[in-house]
């Protein structure tokens, strides 16, 4: 995951990569990166009184499908010493303030996504006029949260505990990525081809794939 989180259109380029894949990667990088900026723009939008909920969702469900790495303490102290030689460090409270923090550690991603997910919650919670392709569309999301292994037994606590409510007014709905067909094809029943009059010019009434049976009768 650092290795790839690390990657230039240089290193590609040396690795032999061609330059329409290097341009896709080192984009694909740049988009982890900016996973935190992201999280913050969102959280700005779900704020807003025009806030288009749809958008933010398919928004949200990006980020939550994206590789996550959880670091060990060691590592999270780490980076924090590195930046503070560099003279580079900021505070816990100026690095959520801004949401910009490049090297955002996993740990605090998963807040990050938990706290726009929360606020998504009490929007479509609160809404009176609430669509339910939006609802299908965060508990999706709830679930798929729910499915990694970065988040912490509280958090998906807290997780499960948003799902129930949403289950608890409008129910379980269908997967918002789930083709529904509203109208049924009528029901046809295929009618096997009657055998052709024997010599006698009488018909057997039976399909022709049933002829040769009428000795065991």
């Amino acid at each position: 995951y650092a290795e790839m989180t690390e990657l230039t259109e240089e290193k590609l380029e040396r690795l032999h990569v061609t330059k329409g894949a290097r341009r896709k990667i080192v984009a694909s990088v740049q988009k982890l990166l900016e996973r935190p900026k992201m999280l913050a723009t969102i959280d700005r939008e779900l704020e807003s009184e025009d806030c288009d909920v749809k958008k933010v969702l398919v928004e949200l469900e990006t980020l939550v499908k994206s590789p996550i790495k959880i670091e060990e303490e060691d590592d999270v102290r780490r980076r924090h010493d590195s930046a503070r030689d560099s003279g580079a460090e900021v505070s816990e409270d100026e690095e959520q303030e801004r949401g910009l923090e490049i090297h955002c550690s996993g740990r605090k991603l998963t807040e990050m996504i938990l706290n726009s997910l929360r606020k998504a919650c009490s929007l479509i919670l609160l809404s009176q006029n609430t669509d339910t392709k939006n609802v299908a569309l965060l508990t999706n999301l709830l679930d798929l949260c729910l499915s990694h292994n970065c988040y912490l037994p509280l958090q998906k606590q807290l997780l499960l505990s948003w799902k129930h409510k949403l289950y608890s007014i409008w129910g379980p709905l269908p997967s918002p990525h789930q083709n529904i067909n509203h109208k049924e094809k009528p029901f046809h029943l295929k009618t096997p081809p009657i055998a052709p009059p024997n010599s006698s010019g009488q018909y057997s009434g039976l399909p022709t794939n049933c002829v040769g049976w009428t000795h065991h009768l």
